[in-house]
């Protein structure tokens, strides 16, 4: 996830200069040298990693906090970092390394001069239309001569070529770019000249004038934080960290580990609490043996799909039925095994479960699966464990902030039972109420999206009237890359039709360029006409009470604006708790 970043707000920095109110937020103009590893520890307890394929990456949270101001005179800056979700290796061989990045945490290079055929890309969304500066780091070393940058903004795919070779440790300029809604830079293994091998590593964007407000009609701002590890601790013990976060925090979600020495007590004190709960599910991590009899409730690579949902059932009964889901422990290895993750997720799907990625490495493709088979999902924005309560504090303020500046996104924070994490927490909570930022349990932020081009089983895509193929789809880190579809004339439609796993309230989204939408629904039929959307904008169209299965649909109609274009491209459902189910018979719930 993109996070905005400022002087006074980088890791291991907590001053802080807040606006008056909520309404009043825009970025400081400077950024700081961020900490290192250590500022906010890993997920997982691997061995040091090598230099190694991009495969193999490791994501920590790298994020650091923002600090907004009053002041008009400030810039609004933000960086997308190699470590983010925005950031993807698209192809080619790209090599894993951790000297001189921009966090002091990881980057990517690949040796050269190449083809151009190795292309890493930061999916630019979630901005505040405008201007912008947008800069490179580096650090001095024999790095490509012409590095060759490929920026999609308004104004179409623009080629950029700057030197990295020995320009010293920081930023550097790439050029001016306008992006409305969002946009997308590539980095290619192409140059010609001095130089061994071209990084990739960060990207700092500083908008040029005034951060505008979320466009009229947003959603309202949510967060969600997820609480990972527990089952060590007694809940009943005053003094324990589950004890105070399940008296003093019963808003978050809690993921359990199971077979611990409490995890039993944990899911009986969090269901008299009515406080949600998931399976905190063990997977395989880099480095780690492909099985180990003394921790037999992980999943690994080498596993048959039978032993996988022998060791899933027993872990499930373990904590059922308290738990709707499931979020990884570890699996830096497992969470790039598609063969494996189908099975899993698959078996979630079919209990009717949900299903969280932790983002343990930027390569996982948990999330991707669960998207493709129609599970309520997730991935993981941030950890926000800090090196003290005051950085904690202010990790869990960056997204809320973000959440403010992008509404339209589901965010999602883990953390864990630790010395500055839990009072931090507490700390953040009233911070966040006094900003008007809802603090959503995960069940209740979890999307469900149906595309054009990538339509989940049993959901559908139909078009009524003239329409064509077009590559101008939404530029999302929440969606897949591919195409979208052009609406040719004023009586052309396309219809997204989910098939839901469980009725209830569903906030709606679209993804497109267009003038009206019609959402069938539980209760009737609803028309939302939208004076102006983007389409690398979610648009929010309303909250709206839906059956399970596929009896509600939104239509994307075409414009009657003889000189505007509608492009229909995608639908997003994110949960937002049961229906009121009074006087309601059991069959209409499927009609």
């Amino acid at each position: 996830m993109r996070r905005p970043v400022a002087a006074l707000a980088v890791r291991g920095a907590h001053q802080w200069t807040i606006g008056s109110t909520k309404a009043q937020y825009t970025c400081l103009p400077e950024i700081a040298r961020a900490a290192k590893l250590a500022t906010s520890p890993k997920k997982e307890k691997d061995p040091p990693p090598l230099k190694t394929p991009a495969l193999i990456i490791r994501t920590i949270a790298m994020a650091v906090a923002v600090a907004f101001t009053a002041s008009s005179a400030s810039a609004y800056q933000i960086v997308f970092d190699g470590e983010d979700s925005s950031f993807r290796v698209k192809s080619g061989n790209w090599i894993l390394d951790k000297t001189g990045t921009f966090l002091g945490n990881y980057q990517f290079s690949a040796a050269g001069p190449g083809t151009g055929s190795s292309l890493a890309v930061w999916d630019i969304d979630g901005i505040p239309d405008g201007t912008y500066l947008v800069e490179f780091h580096v650090d001095n070393g024999n790095y490509a001569a012409a590095a060759q940058y490929l920026v999609e903004d308004d104004s179409g795919i623009q080629t950029v070529k700057r030197s990295q070779n020995y320009v010293g440790t920081g930023w550097h300029s790439i050029g001016t770019f306008t992006f409305t809604g969002a946009g997308r830079i590539t980095q290619t293994d192409l140059w010609t000249g001095a130089g061994t091998k071209v990084i990739a590593d960060a990207l700092r964007l500083t908008l040029q004038g005034e951060a505008a407000p979320p466009a009229e009609g947003s959603a309202p701002p949510e967060v969600t934080i997820v609480v990972d590890d527990l089952g060590a601790l007694n809940p009943a013990s005053p003094g324990t960290y589950t004890h105070t976060l399940f008296n003093q925090a019963p808003g978050l979600a809690y993921a359990i580990i199971p077979f611990l020495t409490y995890s039993a007590a944990v899911l009986d004190d969090a269901e008299t609490k009515d406080i949600e709960t998931m399976l905190h599910q063990p997977l395989q991590y880099i480095g780690q043996a492909d099985s180990n009899p003394s921790d037999p409730h992980r999943l690994y690579i080498s596993m048959t799909p039978t032993k996988i949902l022998q060791v899933l059932d027993e872990n499930l009964t373990n904590v059922a039925p308290h738990v709707g889901g499931l979020n990884n422990h570890q699996g830096s290895r497992f969470s790039q095994y598609r063969p494996g993750l189908e099975v899993m997720i698959q078996n979630l799907k079919d209990r009717n479960m949900y299903f969280l990625d932790s983002r343990t490495i930027s390569d996982s493709v948990a999330y991707d699966i669960a998207r493709e088979k129609g599970l309520l999902t997730a991935e993981r924005d941030l950890f926000v464990d800090g090196t003290s309560v005051a950085n904690t504090k202010a990790l869990i303020e960056t997204v809320a902030r973000q959440a403010l500046n992008a509404p339209n996104y589901n965010y999602v924070m883990i953390c864990h039972q630790r010395e500055y994490t839990v009072p931090g927490i507490l700390q953040a909570l009233p911070v966040l109420q006094s900003w008007g930022v809802s603090l959503k349990t995960l069940e209740r932020n979890l999307h469900y999206i149906v595309e054009t081009d990538k339509i989940p089983p049993g959901a559908s895509v139909d078009v009524n009237g003239l329409c064509t193929s077009t590559t101008q789809d939404m530029i999302s880190h929440e969606c897949f890359d591919g195409d979208a579809l052009e609406l040719s004339t004023e009586a052309s439609s396309v219809t997204f039709r989910p098939a839901l796993p469980k009725a209830g309230n569903y906030r709606v989204f679209a993804g497109n360029t267009f003038s009206n939408a019609t959402i069938n629904h539980r209760s009737g039929t609803a028309q939302k006409v939208v004076t102006a959307n983007d389409r690398h904008k979610w648009t929010y169209l309303g909250t709206y009470p839906f059956n399970a299965g596929t009896a509600g649909s939104v239509a994307i109609n075409a414009t009657t604006n003889p000189v505007a274009t509608t492009i229909a491209d995608s639908v997003k459902f994110v949960y937002d708790g049961p229906l009121d189910l009074s006087g309601v018979t059991d069959w209409q719930l499927f009609q």
